[in-house]
């Protein structure tokens, strides 16, 4: 799937698929159509329905709060593992430690990480946002209205200044496995 160039960044998008017998590769690439460069960095969310832990590698135990609508999501680092459990929260970490790769239910979604990269979010390659239902918006988050309980899984390219006519790529393996 390819997008036409946005005019406000001058980046026109593709998403490829790729089915493969236990999941699937998604290859993100932006080109900068624009005749000036463009500082970018990918960005990809799987949205899948809340209630289950996250389980994220770790190189090192580096996580961050990064949004705290009613408050910081919890979380352990149980050796070279993050985990994340199921809670009522709206909110988000950041993981700039991450090791590549992040599971959900039956979901493993693995990925190359520059260490020498510059990630947006202080430095995160991974971000896992959690939200539920509440009685009323959140004013701090522009109204957010969360609808159901929520996990995103968001990989994460680094920055990338994009020359004109260049491009930039982020694959991510989707490993599923079937009960």
């Amino acid at each position: 799937m390819t997008s036409a160039p946005d005019p406000r960044t001058g980046l026109r998008f593709t998403r490829e698929i790729t089915l493969l017998d236990n999941g699937y590769a998604l290859r993100l690439t932006a080109l900068n159509t624009a005749d000036r460069p463009v500082r970018w960095a990918l960005w990809n969310v799987t949205q899948l329905p809340g209630g289950g832990t996250v389980t994220a590698g770790l190189r090192r135990p580096d996580v961050v709060a990064l949004v705290a609508g009613t408050g910081t999501p919890e979380y352990t680092v149980d050796g070279d593992r993050l985990v994340v459990p199921p809670q009522d929260v709206v909110g988000k970490l950041g993981v700039p430690g991450t090791a590549g790769w992040v599971s959900y239910g039956a979901l493993t979604l693995s990925f190359d990480v520059d260490p020498a990269g510059e990630y947006p979010d202080e430095g995160s390659p991974l971000e896992i946002w959690l939200e539920h239902p509440l009685p009323a918006p959140l004013a701090s988050l522009g109204d957010l209205d969360p609808p159901a309980r929520i996990v995103e899984l968001e990989v994460l390219g680094p920055l990338t200044r994009l020359e004109p006519g260049a491009t930039t790529s982020l694959t991510i393996h989707a490993g599923i496995v079937r009960a």
